[in-house]
């Protein structure tokens, strides 16, 4: 019984999500949120690509005398770099994302996943230019084939429901326990070590390297995403589904979380 009320609320929401008037705030609201990013900047998204390229510049510097046999090693760090600044920096955004918006999401009819969405898409927009930065490199190494890039699309799309149910998730848990931002905090400092960012996966113990690829999912999506940017890196349909499934059931499991207590969440901020 209660699925069939979740499944009637959810169709209901979407039907409303996208009507006319909401797709018309949505622009607004994204069209503000890069006015403010951009607003007194001189090189504008140029600093999107400086904390990127200053870790890879540390890293290159750290680890190119144990680079695992990668010949464009530059780009395969670099890969790894903004994949994992794009989740972490979206997922710590989205914690206190309706704390930070109380008034809004308590005082106004604007749909809170619509703020939320808004809200977020600068970071998709930074992400998307450097992994252009990772085109470019590919075709500079001579790695990029265009066989594959077809792919890139639904695994792009897979990879933002990833770090949107998540961040959704953290968001509704802060609304409870508070402690959730220190926690994510300490746990995200782990991820440049505990995902194959600076190593491949046949550099560690078997053992390792199943706890590292089964345990995050951001392993899955990394290699997915090398193997579509790099080919010299072997394609692997499982890995490439795997991640996209992945990617969508935590959106949809976190949106039907969102969809059953936001109420009650939000009004605990």
């Amino acid at each position: 019984m209660h699925c069939t009320l979740l499944w009637k609320k959810l169709r209901a929401r979407m039907v409303y999500l996208v009507n006319r008037s909401n797709r018309r705030l949505f622009y607004e609201l994204v069209r503000a949120e890069f006015k403010m990013a951009d607003s007194n900047s001189t090189w504008g998204v140029m600093w999107s690509l400086l904390g990127p390229l200053a870790t890879l510049a540390v890293m290159l510097a750290i680890f190119k005398t144990f680079s695992p046999g990668v010949r464009e090693y530059p780009l395969y760090l670099l890969l790894g770099i903004s994949c994992v600044n794009f989740f972490l920096i979206t997922t710590t955004y989205t914690v206190k994302i309706f704390y930070l918006n109380r008034e809004i999401v308590l005082n106004s009819t604007i749909p809170r996943e619509i703020l939320i969405i808004s809200k977020i898409s600068i970071f998709v927009y930074k992400f998307l230019i450097e992994l252009t930065l990772c085109l470019l490199l590919g075709i500079y190494f001579g790695v990029f084939s265009s066989k594959l890039f077809f792919l890139f699309i639904p695994l792009l799309m897979g990879f933002i429901a990833f770090s949107f149910g998540i961040g959704l998730v953290l968001a509704l848990i802060y609304c409870f326990v508070i402690d959730i931002e220190h926690i994510w905090m300490l746990a995200s400092r782990l991820y440049y070590f505990v995902t194959p960012v600076f190593y491949t996966l046949n550099d560690i113990s078997p053992n390792v390297a199943k706890l590292i690829y089964w345990g995050n999912p951001l392993s899955s999506f990394l290699i997915a995403f090398r193997s579509i940017f790099m080919s010299t890196q072997k394609f692997s349909v499982f890995d490439y589904w795997y991640s996209i499934g992945l990617g969508f059931i935590c959106m949809i499991a976190g949106y039907c979380i969102f969809l059953s207590i936001e109420n009650i969440a939000v009004e605990r901020v």
